[in-house]
């Protein structure tokens, strides 16, 4: 908008020295050659009001100050079609108007040969358009006064589809002074000598616009486009402008002078040339402007001095040459860069660099990309200087390239932003009394070579991180460089880091006098190894993930925690001169082998707070029960430690942490006669399962014994029936901790009457599955998978007697699943099989008024298979079969009721004291050969009922209690249907 602004109000100012013209009287010339040959004098002029029309006119004026058409006086105006000017001689011009005057041409061709020479001049108010013409002025020498268009004192040119040359040394393509102003609208200026400038707005507010012109200049020092002074402008619309000698600069806006550039090419092509420059105060504003540069030592942007600024949006910035800079702010100059892409290829580049005395640069939406080997992206050179860098990406991938870098002073602010880098992607060095300061935020900084953040100097460094990933892919995140190849560093650096992840190990110790201080907070992770550090705070959950042998001196932990990496396999030592705060560390240790991660504090008394150890083990068995581990050795202090869980599961057992001195151990808690707090979570639930699995295949035979009632209630010669059971077991400490058991299941059978003398006999088959939830408790749980086939008979006689028994086969898939100390998973699977058999025998008499009892007692016996498996940590488990032998002595107390709509129901109540006679067996842990005893010893209490709803179909619910002295089952429910034939 500002450009376009600008755009309006040089064409304005032009257009109304046109339209202020006043016409007087006319003269014309046709088809002539005319020249003139002396001092002063003009070959054509119209003064004092009068016109004058030349067409096809070729002039020719030699001799001082002589002129080929001069335009003198308000109202003069000379209109000229076609033809040539040719103007030999010391200051001598072309096209000439002054004091209000008028000149139009179109068609010409111009030369000026004359040193001084010009080949418009346009003074005081007076105004030359000259439109599909050329203009070549040669002379030169005197400074900046030679030019192919000159305007002053208010005076106005209009130059379309016309190309400007100046081929003198010193020469100008076209300039304004003194509140005039050029507009071009195509076209080209070009120079070719030395000390050239293409285009000029000096000092008393000219102003100059061009639009989709070429600018070009070939000789070394020369510039495409320079404006100075408070009120000068230039603006460029499209076009392009090319420099190609050594030391030239595109663009220079210098003194308050003021460049406005819109989709131009720049390009540099000599070396130690500037695209961009600004200097004492200037501004220019670049949008959609593409700027290259191939020269060595060349920048594509620079902004020199206090009040220089250079804002570039929208474009493109590339340099090809050794030590180039994308975009450079020095001696307190400033650059600002949006939607930009910036690019190096020279070895020894910079793509943006602020250098000292308060200089500047903030990059937002930027991407840069070096190729060049020992090149940088970011660079803040010397006290005062920034670098700020928002929302972009940096790429660097030339040997020993870094992506940022900070010296002596340096300030660099990066956030939300993606740095790649093949060399350091931060590099700090800092000479006495100097601090560099980075700050990063919402960004990933990543290197391949070299490490993360590499630090030099005897100055103090800064680094905040906050919510960000600092990767050091090479392996290391923090290094020591010398600042002089073989002189120790002694300065200082601190890091500070919120919310963010660090990766790489923390090199320090190469210079025992430097000081490096770390503090982690907010939940910042990092991973890797450390040397040297002077002070390690760990804050506010953060965490340290110890991947090697790790030394400093202090350590402080405000609920932080190191974790003790065993990704390796191998264990490590942590060793610290001083411990304090509250926090964790978690370790890794081999009660199998008695290794294990050591946490050492070396200094007298140094070791203080209160800390928890969260301790995974193998899991395998010691070699004796007694063996103990050293995790903690101290030299005095009044730290305490707890363990995690109050236990580490080793093999079978558990061991808890003990001190002795002023060291603290791992041993086992129960070494002499162990009991089930004893055993580990991996021992405890193998038991619990050997054990669960029996009273899995008892509640499924249960379930077939319900369903006598359904075979008295009418006239049934068989049929086929179903059973849903759902039951919940909670099983007292014995010989497993206490566990808890839900079972659910389905079973189907089909039966035929076969009649006998006195009585009638059932035959029939059945199929069921069944599922087991177990829980064992601290995260601990298992499933039993059963799949049930079977047989069966009944005698029911008809005093009321009756014999029931069943012959039945389960095949148990059982899986396992423990956490370790730390949470993690342990899993084991393993299948099984169980062969049993049942017999109850009781009497149904009947009691007046349809009421009845039924004594019975039952004897059931089955052997579940042992197993063998291995957990996933290793721990071996071998279970001998299980023999169970259970007698039951109950009856019924019931009704059968017949209903007026013909519904028969036989509501009951029933009790029953169940025995346990076998239950014993043993399970292998490790070597460790350990009781497991089923527990069934109970009383029963239950109610349920029979209802025929149909002539055929039967009905049946049954629920139950159960208590013992250590199993109790809260509740159990039967769901029965049968169809009879």
């Amino acid at each position: 908008m500002k450009k376009s602004l600008l755009a309006a109000s040089i064409a304005l100012s032009v257009m109304a020295l046109a339209e202020n013209t006043a016409f007087a009287a006319h003269s014309d010339i046709r088809d002539q050659v005319i020249e003139t040959i002396g001092d002063e004098s003009p070959v054509v002029a119209a003064q004092n009001g009068d016109t004058l029309t030349v067409t096809n006119v070729d002039l020719i004026s030699s001799g001082l100050h002589s002129v080929g058409v001069l335009a003198d006086g308000a109202g003069s105006l000379v209109t000229y079609q076609g033809g040539t000017i040719n103007t030999s001689g010391r200051t001598s011009h072309a096209l000439s108007a002054h004091n209000g005057a008028h000149i139009k041409a179109d068609n010409l061709t111009i030369h000026t040969t004359g040193t001084l020479g010009r080949g418009i001049q346009a003074e005081t108010g007076s105004l030359v358009e000259l439109s599909n013409s050329s203009i070549q002025v040669d002379g030169g020498v005197d400074g900046n006064t030679t030019a192919g268009a000159a305007a002053s004192g208010g005076a106005g040119i209009i130059l379309n589809n016309t190309s400007v040359l100046a081929t003198g040394q010193g020469s100008v393509g076209i300039m304004t002074i003194d509140a005039s102003s050029i507009e071009m609208n195509g076209g080209s200026v070009t120079t070719t000598n030395t000390v050239s400038d293409a285009v000029m707005a000096m000092a008393g507010g000219g102003s100059i616009l061009l639009n989709d012109v070429a600018v070009s200049t070939a000789g070394a020092y020369s510039r495409g486009v320079v404006v100075g002074g408070a009120d000068s402008v230039v603006g460029v619309q499209g076009g392009s402008i090319t420099t190609s000698g050594g030391n030239a600069e595109a663009v220079r806006a210098g003194s308050g002078g003021k460049v406005y550039l819109a989709g131009t090419q720049v390009q540099t092509l000599g070396a130690q040339s500037i695209g961009l420059q600004t200097v004492f105060g200037g501004l220019i504003d670049a949008t959609g402007v593409n700027l290259t540069t191939a020269g060595d030592r060349s920048a594509g942007v620079s902004s020199e001095g206090v009040g220089s600024l250079v804002n570039f949006s929208n474009g493109t910035i590339s340099t090809a040459g050794l030590i180039a800079e994308g975009a450079k702010a020095q001696a307190g100059g400033a650059v600002n860069l949006s939607n930009v892409a910036v690019s190096t290829s020279g070895a020894f580049s910079r793509a943006l660099v602020a250098d000292g005395n308060g200089s500047s640069v903030v990059a937002d939406h930027v991407v840069i990309d070096t190729s060049g080997g020992q090149s940088y992206g970011l660079l803040a050179f010397g006290v005062g200087s920034q670098v700020t860098f928002t929302n972009g990406k940096i790429t660097t991938r030339g040997a020993e390239a870094h992506a940022v870098a900070a010296y002596n002073g340096g300030d660099i602010v990066i956030a939300n932003s993606e740095i790649d880098s093949s060399g350091h992607a931060m590099v700090s060095t800092a000479a006495t009394g100097t601090h560099n300061r980075f700050e990063v935020s919402g960004s990933q900084l990543t290197n391949k070579t070299g490490s993360a953040i590499s630090v030099s100097g005897d100055g103090s460094h800064e680094f905040v991180i906050n919510n960000s990933l600092i990767d050091g892919q090479s392996g290391v995140l923090f290094d020591l460089s010398p600042m002089t190849p073989g002189v120790p560093n002694l300065g200082s650096s601190t890091l500070v880091a919120n919310g963010s992840v660090l990766k790489g190990d923390i090199n320090a110790a190469s210079d025992p006098d430097f000081v490096a201080d770390f503090s982690l907070q907010n939940a910042t992770h990092w991973t890797g190894a450390g040397q040297g550090i002077n002070q390690l705070d760990l804050r506010g959950a953060s965490v340290w993930q110890m991947t090697g042998n790790s030394s400093i001196q202090s350590l402080n932990l405000q609920d932080g925690r190191v974790n003790f990496d065993h990704a390796d396999g191998l264990f490590k030592t942590l060793t610290t001169d001083k411990l304090a705060g509250t926090g964790g560390f978690q370790m890794n240790t081999n009660l199998a082998t008695l290794e294990g991660d050591l946490l050492v504090v070396t200094a007298a008394g140094g070791a203080t707070g209160n800390h928890t150890l969260f301790i995974e083990d193998s899991g395998l068995s010691p070699k004796n029960a007694d063996d103990v581990l050293r995790v903690v050795d101290t030299n005095g202090g009044d730290a305490k430690f707890g363990l995690y869980g109050g236990h580490v599961d080793a093999g079978a057992f558990r061991y808890t942490l003990g001190k002795d001195g002023d060291d603290w151990f791992l041993s086992n808690t129960g070494s002499a006669n162990p009991g089930p707090g004893d055993l580990s979570k991996g021992a405890n639930a193998a038991i619990a399962a050997h054990t669960a699995g029996a009273a899995m295949w008892t509640s499924q035979m249960d379930a077939l014994v319900k369903r006598l009632g359904e075979l008295r209630m009418g006239k049934d010669e068989g049929g086929v029936w179903t059973r849903a059971i759902g039951k919940q077991f909670d099983v007292s400490e014995k010989s497993s901790r206490a566990y808890q058991q839900n079972i659910s299941g389905v079973e189907v059978g089909a039966d035929k009457a076969i009649q006998l003398n006195g009585g009638k006999v059932y035959v029939g088959g059945m199929v069921g599955t069944a599922k087991s939830d177990l829980n064992f408790g601290e995260g601990a749980s298992g499933e039993i998978d059963s799949k049930m086939v079977g047989a069966y008979a009944t005698y029911l006689d008809d005093s009321g007697v009756y014999v029931d028994s069943v012959i039945k086969y389960n095949r148990l898939n059982n899986e396992i699943k423990t956490p370790t100390n730390l949470g993690n998973s342990v899993k084991a699977s393993y299948d099984t099989n169980g062969l049993g058999a049942s017999v109850e025998v009781g009497k149904h008499i009947a009691l007046d008024q349809g009421w009845f009892v039924e004594p019975q007692v039952a004897l059931s016996v089955s052997r579940t298979q042992g197993a063998s498996y291995t957990a996933s940590n290793g721990l071996k488990v071998k279970t001998d079969d299980l023999d169970s032998l259970q007698s039951r002595v109950g009856s019924l107390f019931g009704r059968d009721i017949q209903l007026d709509n013909g519904m028969q129901v036989q509501p009951y109540v029933k009790a029953s004291l169940i025995t346990e006679h076998a239950g014993n067996s043993k399970v292998n842990v490790n070597g460790s050969r350990l009781d497991a005893e089923l527990q069934g010893n109970r009383v029963e209490l239950g109610f349920g009922g029979i209802a025929k709803v149909t002539q055929n179909s039967k009905v049946s619910l049954d629920a139950e209690y159960a208590k013992g002295s250590s199993i109790e089952q809260p509740w159990g429910v039967t769901l029965g249907y049968r169809y009879a034939w």
